[in-house]
């Protein structure tokens, strides 16, 4: 089940979302980006990016696997534990963020994807458009900037 997150998941979307940089995309990234990235989300982060955005969980049988989170049509977030991923979960989240989007007049979604997430999107009809760098603290990061007609 698909729901709008509250304050209160915010504890265990943080946990989520760490265990998936740490398990997930530690294949892909050095130690140092890892560590930067899990801080980007840690807790006081996500109180903050809960106000500014929409954020929502999937929810199964009580528990949160999955979280996703947009703003305007910038696709912000999109993890789901690693004990529930290939199970088409990712794919309910990315459509629910779209259809916020839609509904919000929007007629295309943004991303940046990482390294492990490019086919991913790419299945749901993302197409590159280039590299997109953050550079934050002296590191520097590679995503992929995508868009979809939505």
């Amino acid at each position: 089940m698909i729901r709008k997150a509250s304050k209160e998941d915010l504890v265990i979307c943080s946990e989520l979302i760490q265990q998936v940089i740490g398990q997930v995309n530690a294949k892909h990234y050095s130690p140092e980006i890892i560590r930067a990235w899990q801080e980007y989300n840690a807790l006081s982060n996500l109180e903050e990016e809960i106000k500014r955005t929409d954020f929502i969980v999937y929810e199964e049988k009580g528990t949160i696997v999955g979280v996703g989170a947009i703003e305007g049509a910038h696709i912000k977030k999109v993890y789901v534990s690693p004990n529930y991923q290939g199970r088409g979960l990712g794919k309910v989240l990315l459509e629910s963020l779209e259809q916020m989007a839609r509904k919000n007049g929007f007629a295309e979604c943004e991303l940046n994807s990482t390294i492990n997430a490019l086919n991913f999107y790419q299945r749901f009809g993302y197409e590159e458009q280039g590299p997109f760098i953050i550079e934050k603290n002296g590191l520097s990061v590679t995503f992929t900037r995508m868009t979809k007609h939505i």
